[in-house]
């Protein structure tokens, strides 16, 4: 018989461990030319935000204020001298307690003894590293004001409720207001984006264009994690360069334990397709090999043991619970994240009949009310 160790920590270490918020704020340096009156504050977002897409930034004049989400600037901020500190807050678009704060250094250079030349087309390039024709390209996150100088005057010190901004596939759309694209945007082919922001105050607006252009590169691993160094661009900004989400010093392309889980990213590809680019045990969006809360192997503390057997299953599946005085609840989720079975952990052993299920990779999730534990199973 197969036995597998299913560890659950101690409640009280596992509280203290993650009561902390787990959202994640980087530091970021704004350094430009000081060519007007205010910066474009947004355009830190990519590295401020790095991975997680679904969460909000706001940028403070004071750490206290970030961390009480007051007195928010404005997107485009009138700096008070050309070197200045700031701080940002990430919060979770889901649960406004859950947030983070970071320090920008604004590091303006005065202008040299002539005008810059005027911006020019700016485009970003995109690797199609599974040959597959389709690229996701998050629209928020290219820096697409900086490329064509500073924002207006008029934009200046605006609230952020006062600023519209939309994406079209065409001039034309544009120009009507029609059919405007969606954030997360997928490219199957070199493509144009026109972008609009309007001051819904005084209806002055603001155009760009810039290009996305999809490239069939070699596969270049770095770190020899088992993911393209151009797929660790995971706030998709069309550069790799300035992804490190564990903050540790090392680029992700650098770096084979990306969320310092102690779980190298080539073994977070629990649904062994061959990529840990899809696999998301909790669902929310964000891959595992990203977060270093979200992993089926807990590290050793004090522990009480769950045994899960057989694994492969033919059949049934037994769970051995030697903990009968924790409420714990058993949950079997599919590999498209849906559960389909749910229960309370009885005394003992406990059996979940599997002998209609497909065969293939499920997930075993015990939930006590401050601990959450997966386990990966195999149905033959």
């Amino acid at each position: 018989m197969n036995k597998l160790k299913f560890l659950l920590f101690n409640v009280v270490f596992f509280f203290i461990l993650t009561g902390n918020s787990q959202v994640i704020a980087y530091d970021a340096t704004f350094s430009e030319y000081a060519i007007s009156t205010c910066i474009d504050l947004t355009s830190l977002n990519p590295v401020v935000k790095g991975h997680q897409l679904n969460y909000v930034v706001s940028y403070h004049k004071l750490l206290s204020e970030a961390q009480t989400n007051s007195n928010v600037l404005p997107p485009f901020y009138s700096y008070q001298s050309l070197s200045e500190t700031l701080y940002a807050r990430v919060t979770n678009n889901n649960d406004s307690s859950d947030y983070a704060t970071s320090e920008i250094t604004i590091n303006l250079s005065p202008l040299p003894c002539c005008p810059p030349p005027p911006p020019g087309y700016n485009s970003f390039n995109y690797c199609d590293t599974d040959n597959d024709g389709l690229i996701e390209v998050y629209l928020p996150n290219l820096r697409y004001i900086v490329a064509y100088g500073y924002p207006p005057e008029s934009f200046c010190d605006i609230d952020v409720s006062e600023i519209n901004i939309q994406y079209f596939a065409s001039q034309e759309d544009l120009d009507n207001g029609s059919n405007p694209l969606d954030e997360i945007y997928n490219i199957t082919e070199n493509t144009e984006i026109y972008y609009l922001m309007t001051n819904t105050v005084s209806s002055d607006s603001f155009q760009a264009q810039f290009g996305i252009n999809i490239e069939t590169c070699n596969g270049l691993d770095t770190d020899g994690d088992g993911i393209n160094d151009y797929d660790e661009d995971v706030n998709r900004n069309g550069y790799f360069e300035d992804d490190d989400t564990d903050m540790d010093g090392l680029k992700n392309f650098e770096d084979d334990d990306d969320d310092n889980d102690l779980i190298l990213t080539i073994d977070e590809d629990y649904n062994s397709n061959g990529s840990a680019l899809d696999d998301d045990i909790n669902g929310n969006g964000i891959a595992d090999y990203l977060e270093s809360n979200a992993t089926l192997s807990n590290q050793l503390f004090d522990v009480t043991v769950i045994d899960i057997y057989p694994n492969p299953i033919l059949d049934k599946l037994n769970i051995n619970n030697t903990v009968s005085d924790l409420d714990i609840e058993i949950f079997l989720i599919d590999i498209n994240g849906k559960i389909i079975f749910s229960s309370k952990l009885l005394p003992n052993i406990s059996t979940i009949d599997m002998t209609s299920y497909k065969s293939g990779i499920y997930f075993l999730k015990l939930k006590t009310a401050m601990k959450t534990s997966i386990e990966k199973v195999i149905k033959l």
